[in-house]
């Protein structure tokens, strides 16, 4: 599939670049901004930055831990990804319209990472080993309460891992990768 005119100035970065780790492109509602989220490690710690049009590149997590998967919120005001600042991967939102540290959305001795939103962006998905493997799970996205993570549901329940979930655009179907039909 071709890629539409507008993106082009995002191509050489992504085919170019021996550092870029991982992009989102932001297409949300009526801001209709272009955007990459990516990860880099700089020099020891994998670390968040953000690619807009004409702009220079900005830094938007510190070297605490590594920082990674990367996904814009549907009206493109925050970033949510998975942090190991903690000890434990967990997952944190930075607002892009009042920047401020990192504020976490989960917490715990267990690993919750590839954060997608829900369309209406009032849920997220993740993959979580809180039930002991890595399962789907959706919970509330309330970036001001940490007690979200609380509420957290397991979608899939199954021995085998289940992991990155892409939400369709009507929400009501998620795919997602599984080691299921592994022997």
């Amino acid at each position: 599939m071709p890629f539409p005119r507008r993106l082009k100035w995002a191509l050489p970065l992504v085919a170019g670049s021996t550092w870029l780790l991982a992009a989102t492109l932001l297409m949300a509602g009526d801001e209709r901004r272009e955007r990459i989220a990516y990860t880099t490690r700089r020099p020891a710690a994998l670390d968040l930055y953000l690619l807009e049009p004409e702009s220079s590149k900005t830094q938007i997590t510190d070297g605490h831990g590594h920082n990674y998967d990367a996904t814009f919120s549907p009206d493109g005001r925050w970033i949510v990804f998975s942090s190991e600042r903690s000890g434990n991967p967990h997952l944190y939102a930075i607002d892009l319209h009042q920047p401020g540290p990192p504020k976490p959305l989960t917490h715990g001795s267990y690993m919750d990472a590839a954060p997608r939103f829900a369309p209406d962006g009032r849920a997220l998905l993740f993959v979580s080993d809180r039930d002991g493997n890595a399962d789907l799970f959706t919970m509330p996205f309330r970036p001001g309460d940490p007690g979200g993570a609380d509420q957290a549901r397991n979608l899939t329940r199954n021995p085998a891992g289940d992991f990155r979930p892409a939400v369709s655009p009507d929400g009501k179907t998620v795919a997602f990768s599984s080691d299921r039909g592994r022997p």
